[in-house]
């Protein structure tokens, strides 16, 4: 639109382009709104990701204003995975509150919209765990919800955002999973430490049961030193110090070491 708006200010082409320029502003007026309206999803979106509370009113208001504004048949994946975000949001929200209708309906509006939202972003490894979530909640964990968990990690391995919320929900499963599933989940979480997220990896760590937690232990020996430290001393910070765990030996006094 702003090509076309300089474009038609150069006297000598104004004429000849005039019905270009006409076509131009029809597409601006369909296409504007839905761009500015996808911003403010999305930045709701995004405040979400970084555990902003919303209550379900503004979320509806919002996903509601976007489906107006937003034509159907315009695929920005941005703007899908934002409206997935706020959807999943509202259905956590009715499942802590709602009645078993209310949820049952808030579920199939969710299947609904990522079934969309897939369609126009596909590769998305955020959407393809929204959907191993989701099939989770409706029909239990099984292989077809475990193949959306194996898709997330094929298309973004190293996303810390996406990872920690599909380590949260990867661990809790840990003991259900094949082999090469429990590998990508353990590999995940010794990622995210050393990624240096440790309050969150520490909330993942305490939901598991003894044996994931022994796991999850086990498989930080393969990241740095500094990180294993940190993450050990926040640990104990939390009172989650395993009683039979030794201390690094550069933490201990030498009579200490044996």
């Amino acid at each position: 639109m702003k090509n076309g708006s300089g474009i038609a200010a150069r006297p000598i082409l104004r004429f000849l382009l005039a019905g270009f320029g006409f076509v131009g502003a029809a597409w601006g007026g369909w296409m504007f709104p839905g761009f500015v309206r996808g911003s403010t999803i999305e930045t709701v979106a995004s405040r979400i990701i970084m555990l902003e509370p919303y209550r379900l009113e503004p979320l509806k208001t919002v996903l509601a204003f976007n489906e107006v504004v937003v034509p159907s048949g315009l695929c920005r994946p941005s703007n899908a995975r934002a409206a997935a975000i706020l959807q999943i949001k509202a259905a956590e929200t009715v499942m802590e509150t709602g009645s078993g209708e209310e949820i049952d309906h808030e579920q199939r509006e969710l299947s609904n919209g990522l079934a969309r939202a897939l369609g126009c972003a596909p590769a998305d490894p955020y959407l393809m765990l929204a959907m191993f979530w989701q099939r989770n909640v409706t029909a239990g964990f099984g292989a077809a919800s475990l193949a959306f968990l194996n898709m997330s990690y094929k298309l973004g391995p190293n996303e810390a955002w996406v990872g920690f919320r599909r380590n949260r929900l990867a661990v809790a499963l840990l003991p259900d999973v094949p082999p090469d599933t429990a590998e990508k989940i353990l590999t995940e979480f010794a990622g995210l430490v050393r990624s240096h997220l440790y309050t969150e990896t520490i909330d993942i760590y305490r939901s598991a049961d003894t044996e994931t937690r022994k796991k999850l232990l086990a498989r930080l020996s393969t990241i740095d030193e500094v990180s294993r430290r940190a993450f050990m001393s926040y640990l104990r910070s939390y009172d989650l110090d395993p009683p039979d765990m030794r201390p690094p030996d550069s933490e201990l006094r030498p009579w200490q070491r044996r």
